[in-house]
């Protein structure tokens, strides 16, 4: 990953810093040197925010910036038919996969750019939170 992706993953750690909906534990690991930063990943406090991922993301996407999920699954994977589990049999693999949304990410972000997004982020979860 060029080292533009990995400035723009710090520049969220920074932006990010100290906001009381988005503790630590909610942001990928910081100082992780096998990381690619391919993208950035955040879990939702979704309770504190009396919403969904869903209306979440439809919300960013308002205020012009796009979110993603990756690896979704509706029911989980673990609770597919084929794999002999059912869904509630691993409730924290179950609330990580319901919180998770992905940040835009690229290499030709620049810092300006990750505000926004932090900005916009903090703005919506404010919103939802009131």
């Amino acid at each position: 990953m060029p080292a533009r992706a990995r400035g723009s993953a710090q520049r969220y750690f920074e932006c990010l810093a100290g906001d009381d909906l988005l503790a630590p534990e909610r942001l990928p690991p910081r100082d992780n040197p096998g990381h690619s930063w391919n993208m950035f990943t955040v879990l939702l406090p979704l309770q504190a925010l009396r919403s969904t991922r869903k209306a979440f993301m439809d919300a960013m996407q308002k205020e012009g910036i796009g979110t993603g999920v990756s690896y979704e699954s509706d029911p989980p994977h673990h609770a597919l038919p084929q794999q002999g589990f059912r869904e509630g049999m691993f409730p924290v693999s179950e609330r990580i996969a319901r919180e998770t949304v992905t940040l835009p990410l690229f290499p030709e972000m620049r810092g300006t750019d990750v505000e926004r997004v932090c900005d916009s982020m903090k703005r919506v979860m404010r919103r939802k939170a009131a």
